[in-house]
């Protein structure tokens, strides 16, 4: 793996890391002011969604993961997430977007794959 897809697979790893998702305060500094998400269940979820609540600090594994710069300031990353707690697989999708010199989640999207 490349710096730079370490880089990112790291980034999505903080995101999904369970301690970071019962506090919180992780969480909300890597989304982007303008974050949108399509969950799994098919729901449209915003940053300001997020500001009040937990989420379930499920264990998770990526597997697949691939990065792509889209341009200077954009980047996609694309995974297969297996939630070993819920023995739930999705696909997975990100933008990031860099902000004067962070990158921010910008886009997710999570599709359930039946089983």
């Amino acid at each position: 793996m490349t710096s730079r897809n370490n880089y990112f697979y790291q980034l999505e790893k903080t995101h999904l890391n369970a301690e970071n998702r019962t506090t919180m305060d992780e969480i909300l500094n890597l989304l982007d002011d303008d974050f949108m998400e399509f969950g799994k269940s098919g729901k449209k979820t915003y940053k300001s969604d997020y500001l009040n609540i937990t989420l379930p600090a499920d264990q998770y594994e990526i597997f697949d993961f691939k990065s792509h710069s889209l341009d200077a300031n954009s980047h996609l990353t694309t995974y297969i997430l297996v939630n070993h707690t819920t023995n739930e697989t999705t696909l997975r999708s990100s933008v990031w977007k860099n902000r004067k010199g962070s990158w921010k989640l910008y886009f997710h999207q999570g599709t359930l794959i039946k089983s």
